[in-house]
């Protein structure tokens, strides 16, 4: 794998897990579900 490749995947990861993830535990706790449409669109990114 090219290192700019390693690296911006790395970065993805890492706002994934730092930003994103926590957003989406928050909301799905506050309103026990989280909106199908854009948990499909977030699921499509991080593939």
């Amino acid at each position: 794998m090219p290192v700019d490749l390693q690296a911006s995947l790395k970065e993805y990861y890492k706002t994934y897990n730092e930003v994103i993830k926590p957003l989406i535990a928050d909301f799905e706790a506050r309103e026990e579900q989280f909106p199908l449409p854009i948990f499909n669109e977030i699921r499509a990114l991080s593939r």
